[in-house]
């Protein structure tokens, strides 16, 4: 495809540039991604200064685009998609900043192909498909940047063709995989084009057998579905004769695909026992980790598809062993199942679907409207930017301060939520699910307060499963320890209601309200298995680009927790304990698959232990209101979620109407009282009462 033609001492010279810049990339990837960043900046900031526009400038603009291609595929194989979104456009902007929206310049990649330097040398052909095939792979996940996608499909039909014509087959099969997976989600006429391409590769005998297998497995999901051949036909086709070539996940996905077509019994238990056969895509530490966490959500769309095929079957039981073998759930302290879960999914494929108590219910309406409003009302609340699959995201609400709720936008969150997760024509049928010893397992998890919306619609709500883990019973508070990290008005008197409380039950009750304070000091309190009841209020960060570096703020000097510190930190003693973080985000989770995990709450959630927290940035007197009233209901005897759900249900009401009823709570006018009466909030609103949420 690219031959040597290095004429002169100029060109030669450029070439050894080049060169230098291939190895200083490689180096910098090993050391990390900060690393090739400084890279990056450094090739803009040298075009920059030269003010000019000819062909070095180029040059220096392919020299930026190299870096960007391979710290791309760095992110994509770490499942960094975020960072894959910053990399996809310091590839092509003009500078560098982390701005979530930026002007890219496709229009670039094609001029590369215009400089004889670059043409003949040799990385050039591989940067360029190594970013096009992770660029659609981002673009898809993401339901992003469409109009990229299609500026470029010119250039990369034709470099699909180049890849193809000089027999380039592993490379090229799979960007047409991703190219056609891209397609068929965001532009059916490009995707209908692209497929009788791939089909005659597929099955060309010529082509290597792994390139074959490659486009046999794109054919066989929905990225095929303009495809002359069904879905179960190419999937059996790489089961068989092209099975040898297959991939742990990629033969799950072809089992998959032939069980929602023919279910059987011993495709499906092949397709558990297969899950086990998945390696590590990265090296996540064996112990429970962030990382760890994340790598179980690396390939969400296979996990979702193959929980599809149970609950198409309104099999609750099979849909659980799925969950418990993809998350590695330990079942030794028991298993859930069709006797203790009741499983919603409310963007099902054919409507919204619930199941439980030997019933499934379900609806006919459109998911994918439900979808977008619930998602679009959901950014304008809490000041977010998702897209979702099958939208147009072209008009994609971006905030001028991401995560800070809008007051002034929650009722329209509240409606769409209402409408998708209690449909009021099944609100009936969904009340008669049982309540005692039930928890509710939310398919395709998003951090949405669904127990605050159906105690709102139906009357009823149930614990959040996170753990997969069934519930000890509940134990007595004997023993409380508060926690106050940092330090404002608010927390210090929710410590002094709840101190008061409990002590007056006749518990033990332990306040720590440090100035400076260790990671070490906060993990002896937290590992004590003589504490019932651990009860944090304080300031959490989570970072919407970075969810993974959640953290809790432990101390008024600012120290602060990461959930790794937390994670299997937690004692195992009879029954299970409490532990309640009233802090800002605290029940936040990055949504990544099936079920909730990477949040301090969710992830914290055992047997041993359930977990109430905030799922916003809560109001100082709407969160010490709620963690008082929770405490009175506690120190009353009921149990965790009754307390919980108790409060939930009945916090929302006017300033004077709360004060008088956390007065009746705690059976004093307390100082917190009169804080909120003069705090000129509006407790109606559902941005102040609806944030907590129960997990176990």
């Amino acid at each position: 495809m690219i031959t040597p033609q290095l004429r002169t001492a100029k060109d030669r010279h450029m070439v050894a540039v080049l060169d230098r810049l291939a190895t200083d990339t490689q180096y910098a990837l090993i050391k990390g991604r900060p690393q090739a960043r400084k890279l990056i900046e450094a090739v803009v900031r040298g075009r920059h200064a030269r003010d000019k526009r000819d062909e070095l400038t180029r040059i220096q603009e392919f020299m930026q685009f190299f870096v960007g291609a391979y710290a791309l595929e760095s992110a994509i194989d770490d499942g960094e998609l975020n960072e894959a979104a910053d990399w996809i456009m310091w590839s092509l902007a003009d500078d560098i900043r982390d701005d979530q929206v930026q002007d890219l310049e496709p229009g670039r990649i094609q001029g590369f192909l215009d400089i004889p330097v670059l043409c003949n040398w040799p990385p050039m052909a591989d940067a360029i498909t190594v970013w096009l095939t992770n660029f659609y792979y981002y673009a898809r996940r993401r339901a992003a940047l469409r109009n990229i996608g299609e500026a470029l499909w010119g250039l990369s039909r034709a470099w699909l063709d180049i890849l193809n014509r000089e027999r380039f087959h592993i490379p090229s099969t799979r960007l047409g995989a991703m190219m056609l997976g891209w397609a068929a989600q965001e532009n059916e006429i490009l995707a209908a084009d692209l497929t009788p391409v791939l089909e005659k590769l597929a099955t060309d005998q010529d082509i290597p057998f792994q390139a074959r297998t490659t486009l046999a497995v794109a054919l066989a999901t929905r990225s095929g579905r303009f495809s002359k051949v069904a879905p179960e036909i190419w999937a059996q086709g790489a089961l068989g004769d092209l099975g040898k070539a297959l991939l742990p996940h990629e033969r799950l996905q072809m089992l998959t695909v032939v069980l929602s077509h023919n279910y059987d019994d011993a495709t499906f238990d092949q397709a558990l026992r297969e899950i086990d056969l998945i390696p590590p895509r990265t090296d996540a530490p064996s112990r429970a980790s962030v990382a760890n966490y994340r790598e179980m959500d690396a390939m969400p769309d296979l996990a979702l598809a193959l929980c599809t095929v149970p609950l198409n079957r309104g099999d609750i039981d099979g849909l659980v062993a799925v969950l418990e073998r993809w998350y590695r759930v330990d079942t030794k302290y028991g298993r859930h199942g069709k006797s203790n879960v009741i499983v919603f999914a409310p963007f099902f494929a054919s409507g919204f679907r619930a199941l439980g108590g030997g019933k499934l219910i379900q609806s006919a309406e459109d998911p994918q409207q439900l979808l977008e409003r619930v998602a679009s009302a959901a950014n304008i609340f809490y000041s977010t930017s998702n897209s979702v699959i099958g939208a147009d995201n072209s008009a994609l609400h971006v905030p001028d301060r991401f995560g800070v709720p809008e007051e002034a936008h929650a009722a329209p969150f509240e409606e769409a939520l209402g409408s998708a997760f209690c449909p009021a024509a099944l609100a009936g049928e969904l009340a008669d699910f049982p309540v005692e010893g039930v928890a509710q397992l939310q398919l395709a998890a998003r951090a949405y307060p669904v127990q605050a919306v159906q105690l709102q619609c139906l009357g009823r709500t149930w614990p959040i499963v996170a753990s997969l883990q069934p519930p000890l019973r509940d134990r007595p508070i004997r023993r409380v320890v508060v926690w106050s990290g940092a330090g404002s008005m608010s927390e210090a008197m929710e410590a002094e209601a709840v101190q008061m409380i409990f002590e007056r039950s006749g518990a033990k009750v332990e306040v720590h309200a440090p100035e400076v304070t260790t990671v070490d000091d906060f993990l002896g309190v937290y590992r004590d298995p003589d504490i019932d009841l651990l009860w944090v209020m304080s300031h959490g960060e989570y970072d919407h680009w970075a969810p993974k570096n959640v953290a809790v703020q432990i101390g008024h000097s600012r120290t602060f927790i990461q959930l790794d510190d937390l994670l299997d930190e937690a004692p195992r003693a009879d029954g299970r304990r409490l532990v309640v973080f009233n802090v800002c985000d605290g029940a936040r989770f990055e949504e990544l698959g099936a079920l909730p995990r990477v949040g301090f709450a969710p992830a914290l959630a055992s047997s041993h232990q359930a977990v109430i927290s905030q799922l916003w940035p809560a109001k100082g007197w709407a969160a010490a209101a709620f963690g008082a009233l929770l405490a009175a209901r506690l120190a009353n005897g009921l149990s965790f979620f009754t307390a919980f759900s108790d409060v939930l249900g009945t916090i929302r009401r006017p300033r004077e109407d709360l004060a008088h009823h956390l007065a009746d709570a705690v059976g004093a006018w307390i100082g917190m009282c009169d804080r909120i009466v003069h705090s000129g909030e509006d407790f109606e609103n559902f941005a102040l009462s609806s944030s907590p949420a129960f997990f176990q």
